[in-house]
Parts: structure tokens; C-alpha cells; sequence
């Protein structure tokens, strides 16, 4: 409509000039040409610029373009989805016997109380917040439940393992690796606990940013709940002392009838600490019997057969204090 207007409008310019021209006595061809060149011009431009204006209001607006990240939406993104063996953290507002863990089972439900069975496995954690806080509306009024994956229980986080030491007066000394958290009397237990010479006395040897550590604990203390029991920390090593009677006397262990410790009166040996233990047992390998001494901070240990011993094919070794003998099992 504008363009037709325009047009017009220019028409009427042509005609006004035209009349202007020939109403002089001398018709001038060439400024009658100049004038309509001009006048053709305006109309162009005129036209041209109405023409955009109404292209533009016409035309749909269109953003600019944006990059957009490819799409990372929950359907795509698989672990957001609860699945079978997922640990679950459930809580209802103001119901502590409604919340508390669970397990997606292997039917991918969980068992919930007052609602029974419900299916969690393929659901996100609000999904399945809003089916149970929905199902409880039955017994609660406006019930608000939050769902939240258990990663450690889930399998997504392992378990931190410490790796630490048990020496001196257990059954099983050696190094040990199980999870955060282990305490003093925990590692005693897992070394196969105490000898029957061990003392009361435990050494944490600990070193942390390159200073060594020791303290001492009372083992009794620990168990009689008067002591707290300490945590074992990656690298930490546990020695467990001897009684203070066995620095002065020996230890028979093993098949004997009445295994401990004995005074190492000077002239002590072999056999005649056997006697005071009772003797062997009827399992006891009179041919593979240890004696383990400490000597000039080096361990010595030397194995004996009991029958050449008798037979006076070998001398009956001396026994010193602090010397330890073990009495192994036959199995034949």
C-alpha cells in the first residue's frame, strides 16, 4: 500500500515538473531530462527504503545463531538412573522410623514400610521420591521424602584400604591390609592375637611428614573400656611387648602340656624346660622343635630333634632367658 502511495506520489512530481517546464516559452530538453534523472532518483531511493521497512516487519525475527553443547539430557546420561544393587538413602520429613537405608533387590524394588514394594530400579532419585511420598499420602498428610543414592554402598566409591604392621608377641605377625577404620584391639585380633607372653604394653610407631612417632598403649586399659582405642593409620606399625618375667625367663609354645613362661634358672635346657611344661602333647612332632633367641639384636634361630637329643646323638642345648621354643604338630 505505502509503495503504491510512493509511486504516486512521484507521478505527481513528474506531472507538476512537466507543467512547470512547458509553461516556459523556451522548452529546455536538456534541464527537462536533469530534472526527471533527479526526480526518478528520489523516487528509487524512496521506494527501495519502503520496501526494506516493510520486508523487515513482515519477515519472522530469527536469533543469531548460538553453539549449543550437544545434548546431555537425563535419558542420555545412564547413570543418573537408579538400577539393581543401588544403596539407598530415604528420608521422610519428621518420620524417623519411615527413613533410613535400602537396597534395590534383584526385582529392582525396594521394600518400604506401611507402602510395601516399590519399583526404583530405571527411576531417578526424585521420581522415585515422588511415587513413595504419593503412595504415603494414603497414612501422611503431605509427606516430604528425599531419595539419595548411597555411593559407597552402591559400589561408586571403594573403600579406602590401610596397609599397616603387627610385631612382636602375636600368633601371626606380619604386614596387614583392611579397610579405614580399624582400631588397636581390631589389628591385635586380625594378627591372631596375643602369645601367651605377650605384656600390656603396645608401641604405635607412626611417621607423619618425615618425624617418627611412638606411643604407647595399655592393652588392658583398652579392653577394660578405661583406655579409648586408638586408630591404626596407613603405615603404622604394632609392636606388642613380652612380659616383664620373660626378660629373666623362657617360653615353650606349641604342643606341650602346659605351655607359658618358665624361670631360666642358670643350667636350664632343653629337655628339662619340656619336663616343667608337662611335657608334649600326644600331637606334639618331637622332631621339629624351634628355639628362637635374640642375640646381639639379630634373631637366631636353631631346630632340634627331641629323639637325638634322648639318644645322645646331639647335646641338650641351653636354655637362656628371653629364648622362646616352639613345639610344632605332627600330622602323621
Amino acid at each position: 500500500m505505502k509503495k503504491i502511495k510512493i509511486i504516486g506520489i512521484s507521478l505527481l512530481l513528474l506531472i507538476t515538473a512537466s507543467t512547470a517546464l512547458f509553461a516556459d516559452e523556451e522548452f529546455d530538453k536538456e534541464k527537462f531530462l536533469k530534472t526527471m534523472e533527479k526526480i526518478e532518483g528520489e523516487v528509487g531511493r524512496k521506494v527501495s527504503d519502503a520496501s526494506a521497512k516493510q520486508k523487515a516487519q513482515t519477515q519472522p525475527v530469527v536469533a543469531p545463531s548460538v553453539a549449543v553443547a550437544p545434548n546431555e539430557s537425563i535419558a542420555e546420561n545412564k547413570s543418573y538412573f537408579l538400577k539393581k544393587g543401588d544403596g539407598l538413602k530415604i528420608e521422610v520429613y519428621k518420620e524417623r522410623d519411615l527413613s533410613g537405608d535400602f537396597d534395590i533387590n534383584e526385582s529392582g524394588t525396594i521394600s518400604f514400610p506401611l507402602i510395601s514394594s516399590v519399583d526404583a530400579a530405571g527411576k531417578t532419585e526424585d521420581q522415585l521420591a515422588e511415587e513413595i511420598a504419593k503412595r504415603l499420602k494414603r497414612y501422611l498428610k503431605d509427606p516430604k521424602v528425599s531419595v539419595r543414592k548411597d555411593l559407597r554402598r552402591s559400589g561408586l566409591i571403594k573403600d579406602q584400604l590401610t596397609t599397616f604392621s603387627v610385631l612382636g608377641e602375636v600368633k601371626k605377625s606380619g604386614e596387614y591390609e583392611m579397610k579405614e577404620g580399624i582400631t588397636l584391639t581390631s589389628a591385635i585380633a586380625i594378627s591372631g592375637g596375643l602369645t601367651p607372653i605377650a605384656g600390656d604394653e603396645a608401641k604405635i610407631v607412626r611417621v607423619a611428614d618425615g618425624n617418627r612417632d611412638i606411643k604407647n598403649y595399655n592393652i588392658k586399659g583398652i579392653s577394660e573400656g578405661l583406655v579409648e582405642d586408638p586408630l591404626i593409620l596407613q603405615g603404622d606399625k604394632i609392636i606388642i611387648s613380652q612380659k616383664q618375667s620373660y626378660v629373666t625367663g623362657a617360653a615353650i609354645l606349641g604342643k606341650v602340656q602346659k605351655p607359658g613362661i618358665y624361670d631360666a634358672e642358670e643350667g636350664m635346657t632343653l629337655i628339662r624346660l619340656i619336663a616343667q611344661a608337662g611335657g608334649l602333647s600326644v600331637t606334639a612332632d618331637s622332631r621339629k622343635i624351634r628355639l628362637v633367641r635374640n642375640e646381639d639384636d639379630k634373631i637366631l634361630i636353631k631346630n632340634y630333634d627331641l629323639n637325638k637329643i634322648l639318644s645322645g646323638q646331639i647335646a641338650d642345648p641351653i636354655i637362656l632367658g628371653g629364648d622362646k621354643v616352639y613345639i610344632e604338630e605332627s600330622f602323621f
